[in-house]
Formats: structure tokens, C-alpha cells, sequence
């Protein structure tokens, strides 16, 4: 059967389309190639190609969307029928001073496991086969909104496990804060608590984010800190601290957003963190036709494991906005 490889140019082309970087040779090449497609969307065959086709593009896309989470998680990559493994290490190692010769205290190194479950995060999405046909419908347009709409489901599924690991009790100063806004004198112990082991990240809803801005005096801002702002709409840092926001859609409601505005998660960076994360396999996928409508349908589908792990202390800062 024939297939499509994934570093095809039209995969790369698809690709550039979706992210708004494609020339208008490319762009003229898929619409030419969506339209062969949809002429000829009931030879499974060409629904098989497609389905290749918007699958590569979709993983690409989706890959360098969400390459920043490799940055703050411990993340590992593993094949379709392997499980992964993390260790965390409890860190009983000190030093003394004693009088010479005398007999030290012993310490030995302690470390606890865990294997993830995993999951798979899906968009499965319908177009015309006549839409296609006639060049009205837009492959980058779909491949752009399935990868988003995964990007998002990932974001709120790493908040949800972020936030299931504290309840309110089992985290308390200097790994909580809480104020309305921002408080200075309750964010910053925390980050400098964990700042003490490395480069830190802070993690949250763009609204949250946007408050760390406002926390500090307005007047001491360079010109590239205010263009950065008006570009991102928050400040890539804050005190030392690199400012992450997760991508952060709503709900079916289409008012809820699915990743809460209030929290920001202060997590140590690589393998220190607490924020574990699996990649499981490739992009998987399934196509059809729906025979009585005419349309093409195709459900896109990636595996992964999230948890936060533990160690002696909670390797994970809380703050919580408890005003507007």
C-alpha cells in the first residue's frame, strides 16, 4: 500500500500551513493536493494518504507546541508498548563537623519509584469530502485546531494532576501562598525556596501571569521588558524565575476555562521536578467516510502519562490568587 513519508515535503508544507509559515507555492500545492483528495475521497486509499498526511503534520505541530513542557517536567519518550519508570530521590546525605578521628554518622541514599498510567488525548474531527473537492475546505486550518485542541486537553490534564497532589494542608509555608493578586511577601519565599535547587518555572493561566507584572514598581521596566509584555501579555520572568503559561482554552461550555485562572504551580526544572511526564509512541489515527453525508472523518490520537511524585519534601510551590 502506498504511503507518505513523515518528513514528506507536503507533510512539512501541511506543517508550515498550520503555523501560519507557509509561501503561496506550498499553500497553492496542498489546496491542489486537498482538492485531488477530496475528488477521490471514497477510494480508501486516498482516505489512508490523508489520514497520514494530516497525522505527520499534527504530531509535528503538536510536538513543537508543546516542546516547552520537556523543559519543566521530567519527561521521557518511550515506545508503543513500554512503561516508564521514575525515581525519586530522598536526599539523606549530610556532613558534620567532629573531632578528628572520631567516628562519622552514616547516611545512605533512599529513592522510591513509580510507573505511570497513561492516556491517550484525542480529536476526532469531520470534513465535507464536497468542501474538500472544491478547495473551500482548509487542511492547515483543521490540522491547526485538532493539535491546539490536544495542546489544551495536555495543559489541563497536567494542571489536574498538579493540583490533585495538594489539598490545602499537605502544603504550607514555604511551599504555599496565597493573596489576592499577587503578594510579593507570599510568592517570593516560595520561589526562593526552590531556587536554592536550580532553575525555577513558574506555571499558570495567562491571567495569572499577567499579574506578576503588576507586582513589581512599573517605572524600573526596560523597553524589551514592555514590548515583551504587550507581546505575550506577561513577563517571561519574575525574579529569577521563568514565567510559563500553559495553553489554556474552555470548556464545551465555551466560558469555562479548562486550566484554573487562581493557581500558580512553582516547579524546579529536569529531573528534580516533581512533574512527570510520559510520551508514549506515535500519533495514532483512524479514518472513514461517512457514506450518507459525503464527509471524510479522521480521529487523531496520542498517548502520555502525567503524576507528580514526592520526595522527602514537596518539590512543588503553590500560590493562590484569592481576589478577582
Amino acid at each position: 500500500m502506498e504511503t507518505i513519508e513523515r518528513k514528506a515535503p507536503l507533510v512539512q508544507m501541511l506543517s508550515a500551513a498550520a503555523k501560519g509559515k507557509a509561501d503561496g507555492d506550498a499553500l497553492g500545492r496542498i489546496r491542489e493536493a486537498s482538492m485531488d483528495m477530496g475528488k477521490d475521497i471514497h477510494n480508501p486509499q486516498t482516505r489512508y494518504l490523508m489520514a497520514q498526511l494530516i497525522t505527520y503534520a499534527a504530531q509535528e505541530l503538536f510536538a513543537e507546541n508543546t516542546q516547552y513542557l520537556r523543559e519543566i517536567a521530567d519527561t521521557k519518550t518511550i515506545g508503543g508498548n513500554d512503561a516508564a519508570e521514575f525515581y525519586t530521590d530522598y536526599d539523606e546525605a549530610f556532613a558534620v563537623i567532629q573531632a578528628e578521628n572520631a567516628s562519622t554518622p552514616r547516611w545512605q541514599p533512599a529513592r522510591k519509584s513509580i510507573v505511570l498510567d497513561t492516556f491517550e488525548i484525542a480529536s476526532r474531527f469531520r470534513v465535507s469530502g464536497y468542501d474538500l473537492a472544491d478547495g473551500k475546505a482548509d487542511l492547515g486550518q483543521l490540522t491547526l485546531q485538532a493539535a491546539s485542541r490536544m495542546e489544551e486537553a495536555l495543559a489541563g490534564k497536567i494542571m489536574e494532576a498538579l493540583a490533585a497532589s495538594y489539598d490545602g494542608t499537605n502544603i504550607a509555608s514555604p511551599f504555599y501562598g496565597e493573596g489576592s493578586g499577587v503578594v510579593t511577601t507570599a510568592l517570593d519565599p516560595i520561589i526562593r525556596y526552590y531556587q536554592r535547587f536550580g532553575s525555577v518555572n513558574l506555571l499558570g493561566d495567562i491571567e495569572i501571569l499577567d499579574k506578576l507584572a503588576s507586582a513589581g514598581d512599573k517605572d524600573w521596566r526596560s523597553d524589551d521588558m514592555k514590548n515583551e509584555y504587550n507581546n505575550l501579555g506577561y513577563l517571561g520572568k519574575y525574579k529569577g524565575a521563568n514565567a510559563v503559561a500553559l495553553a489554556n482554552g474552555y470548556a464545551k461550555d465555551g466560558k469555562t476555562p479548562i486550566i484554573t485562572p487562581s493557581l500558580l504551580f512553582v516547579v524546579p526544572n529536569g529531573e528534580v521536578s516533581p512533574l512527570k511526564l510520559v510520551i508514549k509512541g506515535d500519533m495514532l489515527n483512524n479514518s472513514g467516510e461517512v457514506l450518507d453525508t459525503g464527509h471524510y472523518e479522521v480521529s487523531l490520537r496520542q498517548r502520555y502519562g502525567v503524576g507528580v511524585v514526592y520526595g522527602k519534601v514537596p518539590m512543588l510551590g503553590v500560590y493562590k490568587n484569592t481576589g478577582d
